[in-house]
This record gives structure tokens, C-alpha cells and sequence, in this order.
């Protein structure tokens, strides 16, 4: 069997689960019960951690309203049913090939532990050797770049052989301060334009486009 990449580090929104559905609906509502107003949002300013949204979103706002905004989503978002919140195609199969042909698989995500292990348990996704969120560590918050380099740290992984694959330029970013080849998925949430101004190594229309890349035979 030839291996070409045997550590895959994955993005979650917008790269293996499609969450804008409920998060924009959440944050409209959060808008008008916090500050009685209606706010324009579209799918593009998913994946950012939530202040980092509400800052392009309404930069007007002063600390207090911004906070009330936060507030009322987190309560809305991590206790609602996820109804419209889904896996993108394969995304299962995928990942549970890689693990039957022993690659490690992992995931840095902008997204809060709490509700990204409540999705994985609710698709059935259990195939990650670890998950890194922003607020993985108490009083600290990661960016990407530091969530993959503390990855790369832990599981002493080969760079040659590792792979970040996301859906943002921020993800292909955060590879290539790690020194590690990227792949950007085209129908998750970042910009065609900031994608290739990024500079991946690989570009793919879909998740199922990766077994081509990561070449187990």
C-alpha cells in the first residue's frame, strides 16, 4: 500500500458539516431580540469565531451591545435541534475509509467543544484521534495556526506526510505557518477570489475529491 498523507487535519463548518443554515438563523434572531434590529448576513462570514462575526457584521457596535448579541446566540445556538444543520455528501464514508486504511484524522475548528462534539455524536462521525476548538484550553483562545501547530506538536506528526483540508483562506493559511500542504474544498464558505489568493496546493470542488489527493492503494 502506498501512503501519501497518513495525518489529515480537517476543518468542521463548512469543510465536512454544512452549519450555516442554523447559525444564520440564530444570529437574525439574536440581532432582533438583543438589539430589535435586522441585520443582512450571508453564508460567507460563516467559520469565523462568533465576536470575529458580529465585528464585520455590525462594527458600529459598542462592547456592551456586541456581548448582548453573543449572548442571546449562544443560548439560542447550544440549545437548539440542529434541524438544519447537515453532513456534506460522502463526508461519512470518507472519513471512515481513512480510518480503515490507518490514516489519523483530526479537526481545528473556530467552533465551541461543547456543540461540535454534540454534532459529531449526532452524525455518527466518531473517527477523529482528536478535535482542537478555539476554547479547547481554559483562558486561552487558539487561532488556527496555533490549534494545528499545537496538533502537529502532540502527535509528533511528519510534515511531509500531513494534510490540512478546509474550506477558507484562513485554513490554507494556517497550513502554510505550519509548513503543511492544504486543501481547499470550493463548496463550503469561503470566497472563490480569497481561496486562490491563498495559494492552496490542492483545490477541490467536494470533500469526496480528497481520496484522489491523499492516494491509499
Amino acid at each position: 500500500m502506498i501512503k501519501t498523507y497518513t495525518n489529515i487535519i480537517f476543518d468542521f463548518d463548512g469543510t465536512l458539516v454544512d452549519t450555516a443554515p442554523d447559525i444564520l438563523d440564530c444570529l437574525r434572531k439574536s440581532y432582533r431580540v438583543a438589539l430589535k434590529r435586522e441585520v443582512e448576513i450571508k453564508r460567507n462570514i460563516v467559520g469565523s469565531p462568533l465576536t470575529q462575526m458580529i465585528n464585520k457584521l455590525t462594527p458600529e457596535l459598542n462592547d456592551a451591545e456586541a456581548r448582548g448579541v453573543v449572548r442571546v446566540f449562544r443560548k439560542l445556538y447550544d440549545n437548539n435541534d440542529f434541524t438544519k444543520t447537515r453532513l456534506f455528501p460522502t463526508v461519512k464514508q470518507i472519513l471512515r475509509h481513512f480510518q480503515e486504511v490507518g490514516a489519523r484524522q483530526f479537526v481545528v475548528t473556530n467552533k465551541p467543544r461543547f456543540v461540535t462534539q454534540l454534532l459529531i455524536n449526532k452524525f455518527e462521525i466518531p473517527y477523529f484521534q482528536e478535535v482542537v476548538n478555539y476554547d479547547s484550553f481554559l483562558g486561552r483562545s487558539l487561532s488556527k495556526t496555533q490549534m494545528v501547530g499545537y496538533l502537529v506538536s502532540k502527535h509528533q506528526m511528519p510534515l511531509r506526510e500531513s494534510l490540512l483540508v478546509g474550506d477558507t483562506s484562513s485554513d490554507v493559511i494556517a497550513a502554510r505557518e505550519n509548513d503543511m500542504k492544504s486543501v481547499a474544498v470550493m463548496n463550503g464558505y469561503g470566497t472563490k477570489t480569497e481561496i486562490l489568493l491563498a495559494k492552496p496546493h490542492y483545490i477541490i470542488q467536494s470533500i469526496k475529491e480528497l481520496l484522489a489527493i491523499v492516494n491509499y492503494r
